[in-house]
């Protein structure tokens, strides 16, 4: 048995923790970033974009982008984190409860 009974409320559920694990993660990155060495505070920064970070580097070689899809193109790396959160988040609140071994 799951902890949420309804698919929406899970779905609700993993959106919203999701979005505060990604804001929670970019801040702390900017934060620690502005307090380290140079070379480090971009590597640094460069941690919290690897995960979508070669999907949009791919879709900006498709789709030569001009100055405001270049914008567009920096905001759709954490738009991709976060759908990508939700769906852990969604598989783990989704996972069935084990029942204890005898």
């Amino acid at each position: 048995m799951s902890l949420i009974k309804s698919r929406f409320g899970r779905l609700a559920a993993a959106l919203g923790i999701a979005l505060i694990a990604e804001i929670a993660l970019l801040a702390g990155a900017t934060l620690i970033s502005s307090k380290v060495p140079q070379p480090w505070d971009e590597r640094l920064w460069a941690v919290t974009q690897e995960l979508a970070y070669h999907l949009v580097d791919w879709l900006s070689n498709v789709h030569h982008p001009g100055f405001e899809e270049q914008g567009a193109y920096f905001l759709l790396i954490p738009l991709i984190q976060w759908i990508v959160w939700s769906g852990v988040f969604y598989l783990f609140l989704s996972r069935k409860k084990s029942s204890p071994s005898v």
